[in-house]
């Protein structure tokens, strides 16, 4: 929990540093399609669906380039068979996303960057599996999106990514090659300020 206090407030600390100018923030939520990948991965392992909800913070370094951290709980895992691995983990991606040129209401963008996820809890079939998983996953995202301004002051935003694990999540003495990746679709509103 420390860690994720440190994460959270240096990324406040280099936010206020970079200038008001452009900013967005506000809450966000959607759900996701997550599953295991790698060598030691059964192959009849399915897609896990949960939630995710959380908050962003988006400002303007560039006049087509935004800087986007979030702060983001959410659900993945994967079921094989009848069963499933439930983890819940606080995300923090921070993404550079560039704005493309468009006239009117509808604003795409592209976004890419480095993400670390702290592990909350870990449940298969409503067992506490928490110290079978390490405690922390490093990631990148990708993804695309429509900000769509409502006002001067506001606007409703929708985004698709990708997000792929880079590191493996099980705690074992050998290595086991098992990391999570998944889609994830967000929806959000921003204030503008």
């Amino acid at each position: 929990m420390k860690r994720i206090l440190v994460a959270v407030l240096m990324i406040m600390v280099f936010s206020t540093t970079a200038g008001a100018e452009g900013m967005m923030a506000g809450p966000k939520a959607g759900f996701n399609m997550f599953k295991a990948y790698g060598d030691d991965v059964p192959d009849e392992a399915e897609w896990y669906y949960g939630g995710a909800f959380g908050a962003f913070l988006s400002f303007g370094v560039h006049e087509m380039i935004a800087l986007q951290p979030e702060v983001v709980y959410s659900m993945k895992g994967w079921k094989v068979g009848d069963e499933s691995l439930k983890l819940g983990y606080i995300d923090i991606p921070v993404l550079v996303k560039v704005m493309l040129p468009t006239e009117g209401a509808l604003d795409p963008s592209i976004f890419i960057g480095p993400s670390i996820g702290f592990l909350l809890s870990a449940k298969a079939e409503d067992v506490d599996v928490k110290d079978d998983f390490k405690s922390t996953d490093f990631g990148l995202v990708v993804g695309g999106g429509i900000d769509y301004q409502l006002s001067d002051t506001g606007a409703l935003l929708f985004d698709v990514r990708y997000s792929m694990g880079l590191t493996e999540v099980i705690d074992a003495d050998e290595s086991v090659a098992v990391k999570n990746h998944g889609f994830q679709f967000q929806l959000g509103y921003g204030f503008k300020f």
